[in-house]
């Protein structure tokens, strides 16, 4: 995924004396989303409390939160042209059509209020998830010329 979206990036120390900086690609917004959401499915779907990790739902919210949601699902819709990349992204799409869609909590929405405990409620949590997924899949809709 990350191949057909990335773009460059400026890497540099964290140590403030150390003025070296590389250019390198990174994965961009659209490959991230799919990643995690990727990783998050496999984890439960493994059935091994174990596994599952709430950070990565805590990512997923985090960058929807800093990225445009529309254009991610948009961009997403852009990629699926990609032989290579179609079947997983539809297959993601779906996916996150069930942690979205209604108003019942979901795994992943529960993930979510799990990782950010303490910071802000589960209420508040799980809404912007769903709100920003939402978004994700309407852009994506809208790309695809699925009517709502």
């Amino acid at each position: 995924m990350s191949l057909y979206d990335n773009s460059f990036a400026e890497i540099a120390a964290l140590d403030k004396t150390d003025l070296r900086t590389i250019s390198l690609r990174v994965a961009g917004p659209a490959a991230l989303v799919i990643a995690k959401s990727v990783k998050i499915r496999e984890r439960l779907d493994a059935a091994n409390p174990g596994r599952v990790i709430t950070k990565d739902a805590g990512d997923l919210l985090r960058l929807l939160r800093n990225s445009a949601p529309t254009e991610l699902g948009a961009r997403l819709s852009d990629l699926s042209r990609h032989d290579r990349l179609r079947d997983q992204i539809a297959d993601v799409i779906a996916w996150l059509r069930t942690q979205f869609d209604g108003e019942r909590s979901t795994p992943m929405l529960r993930l979510v209020s799990q990782e950010l405990e303490g910071i802000e409620s589960a209420v508040q949590s799980e809404r912007s998830l769903r709100l920003l997924g939402r978004q994700l899949l309407s852009g994506y809709d809208d790309a695809e010329g699925v009517a709502p």
